[in-house]
């Protein structure tokens, strides 16, 4: 799509359809949107798979391996139906949460 009218537009969001604002797809040429263009900055692609499994591992490291199943599951079903990306903060917060006491608890089991 290029411009039609008198704005010939030199953001190059112009015609991304990943848009912050909701505008029209593709959104169309105006003065408006040549004075915002840094508004109407795309989103960053998803995650893919490979992302999110590596993401994940260099979280999870930070805890014992017995505990890896149920926090990654417990941050799946709080997450998932919003991306990887919800995943991974939900994640975050339960080991960011739990690796302390945990690590309490497996020092407090090894003293005699």
């Amino acid at each position: 799509m290029s411009c039609q009218n008198k704005y010939s537009s030199s953001c190059p969001y112009k015609n991304d359809y990943r848009v912050v604002k909701g505008t029209k797809f593709p959104f169309e040429c105006n003065e408006e949107f040549e004075k915002n263009c840094e508004a109407y900055k795309p989103f960053p692609p998803p995650m893919t798979d490979k992302e999110f499994e590596q993401k994940q591992g260099e979280i999870l490291k930070e805890i014992p391996i017995e505990f890896h199943g149920a926090l990654s599951g417990l941050a799946w079903d709080l997450g998932h139906a919003y991306g990887y990306e919800e995943v991974i903060i939900h994640l975050q917060d339960l080991v960011s949460g739990l690796k302390d006491s945990i690590h309490a608890y497996g020092d407090r089991l090894l003293k005699p």
